[in-house]
């Protein structure tokens, strides 16, 4: 059985594939690395990891298995049958990475960013419980 008969790949298919494809490909790189140049020039950081985390080792190969993730999104353009579909996942892709941009910014760093002030009324609320526990022990 060729490839191409068992990917059903139609013209409309095909166009639908790179056009969508590239757009949500573009849209994601963007957001990608503006989130990342936004992170680089962050000055104060919330540790949002346990302290047993930094003793587990880097093991650089690991990076491909992440990485994969680019692969499985784009199987998924070649596993969808319809144009239209591929339209409505390449929007529902892009809407959650503009979500994600929009929640990035509101983490931003300065005095009277809303993510500033729930990540202190976190800290304050688990201070006052820690002093809480203390008091029952």
């Amino acid at each position: 059985m060729p490839i191409i008969k068992f990917l059903a790949l139609t013209n409309d298919r095909i166009r639908a594939i790179i056009i969508w494809g590239t757009i949500t490909g573009v849209f994601s790189t963007v957001v990608y690395f503006g989130a990342n140049e936004i992170a680089s020039k962050n000055t104060h950081f919330y540790q949002l990891y346990f302290e047993f985390e930094r003793s587990i080792p880097m093991v650089p190969w690991m990076i491909y298995i992440y990485q994969s993730f680019a692969l499985l999104i784009t199987i998924n353009y070649f596993s969808i049958k319809s144009p239209q579909k591929i339209k409505i996942y390449s929007i529902s892709f892009m809407s959650s990475c503009a979500i994600a941009a929009v929640f990035l910014s509101f983490f931003l760093p300065s005095s009277d960013s809303l993510g500033l002030k729930i990540l202190k009324d976190m800290n304050l609320c688990t201070i006052q419980f820690t002093r809480l526990i203390d008091r029952t022990i």
